[in-house]
This record gives structure tokens, sequence and C-alpha cells, in this order.
């Protein structure tokens, strides 16, 4: 579903080139949930940026559903708005909104019709366990029910990748096994590809494979 090869990143620091990725090569497929790991500056963050499409200035070449990745950002825009999710370690959600009108945004921006969007949105915050929250603002849920609401609003369209950015992190250790075991339920039920930066060894043992980065290159690839 999504290759990636020999993918190179730099930065400029001053007149000089630091190397964050280097060469780096790999897949997933359709229902699968891989775990990115690695220390600090590995290169775990650019990775996600680059796959996500929300970076297109790398070395390399991407294939995504048998079609080149987009490297303008009118199309990376259409691919992001139609075909990924995104999940992240501040939940990022919108604070004047409820939990069913965040997780109806991303279906207001592909043009759903409004009644399509609550039906979708109330199934999916039932399925992540938040059907008394529906009309809750962010501010009056606990931390994992806020990450819940990032997972239903990532998966409400059923994007065929989803990009998760340490999304334990913020959570203690009850909410952040709530959300390991959701995430993974829905990757496999709903066939989206799930790509998980992180440091938490759960989360990491949950995963389908695990991919290390270390100083920008692959160190090993590893069957959960």
């Amino acid at each position: 579903m999504l290759r990636f090869n020999n993918i190179g990143k730099n930065y400029a620091v001053g007149k000089q080139q630091v190397a964050v990725l280097q060469g780096v090569s790999g897949e997933l497929a359709a229902g699968e949930m891989v775990a990115l790991c690695g220390p600090s500056g590995s290169g775990k963050s650019t990775l996600l940026q680059i796959l996500g499409a929300l970076d297109l200035r790398y070395q390399g070449e991407i294939e995504f559903a048998a079609k080149p990745f987009p490297r303008t950002a009118p199309a990376a825009t259409l691919l992001r708005r139609q075909q990924l999710g995104f999940i992240f370690q501040r939940f990022n959600l919108v604070p004047v909104l409820t939990a069913e009108e965040n997780v109806m945004l991303p279906l207001q921006l592909r043009g759903w019709s409004t009644e399509q969007q609550l039906q979708a949105a109330r199934a999916m915050l039932t399925q992540v366990g938040l059907a008394a929250q529906l009309q809750q603002k962010p501010a009056a849920l606990s931390g994992g029910q806020q990450q819940r609401v990032a997972i239903a609003r990532a998966m409400v369209s059923r994007p065929a990748l989803v990009i998760a950015d340490e999304p334990t992190a913020s959570l203690d250790s009850v909410s952040a096994q709530q959300v390991i075991n959701l995430l993974r339920e829905l990757c496999h039920q709903s066939g989206s590809a799930v790509l998980v930066a992180t440091h938490d060894p759960r989360m990491a043992a949950s995963c389908d494979r695990t991919i290390r980065l270390h100083d920008g290159r692959i160190l090993m690839e590893a069957a959960a």
C-alpha cells in the first residue's frame, strides 16, 4: 500500500548540511500497524512528516496505492484530505467544538452532507466508547477521552494511512493501554495502515512490526 525507497533529508545548519535521514526504505501493508522507534534525533518525526505528505522536500521515492507520492503542495493537500488521518501527542482538538463536531471536521472537508457527517461521527464516537460525551468540549474530557476523540477523528473517514506521533506520551498508564488496544483494534477492523512513532514499549509490542531508526538510518526491522 505504501512503499518508500532511499529516503534522504538534509537540514541546513549554518553553512553545513546535516543529514537527518539517510537512505531509509520500507513499506506498510493495508491493515498493518507498524511502530517507528528510536532515540530522540533519530529521524522519526522527519520520516512521519514526509510520509504524511507534510514535507515535500526530500530525496528518494514514495509510492502510495501504486501511484507516485505527490510532490506539489496542492496535490499533497488533496491526498491528506482524502486518504490520510493524523493522531497527535497533544490531541490537537479544536477547543470550541464538541467531540462530535471535532470528529465531523474531516468529513466536512470531503464534502459530506451534514446528516452523513453526524451519523458517521456518532457511530465512530460510540465505537471508541464515547457515546455519552458527544456534546462535551475537550476541556470537559480527560486526557484519555480526548485522545479517543482524536482517534475517532483520524479514523472516521476510513483513511488508507494513519500517521500517529507519540499518541500515548501524554497519558497515564491506564489510559495509554486503552488507547493502544483501541488503535490496534480499529486498524485491523478498518484495513487502514497505521504508522506509530513511539517511545512506549507497550505500544511497540502491540504493533505488527517495529522499524528502528538510529542516526537517520534503519537499524533493524522486527516482527512484534
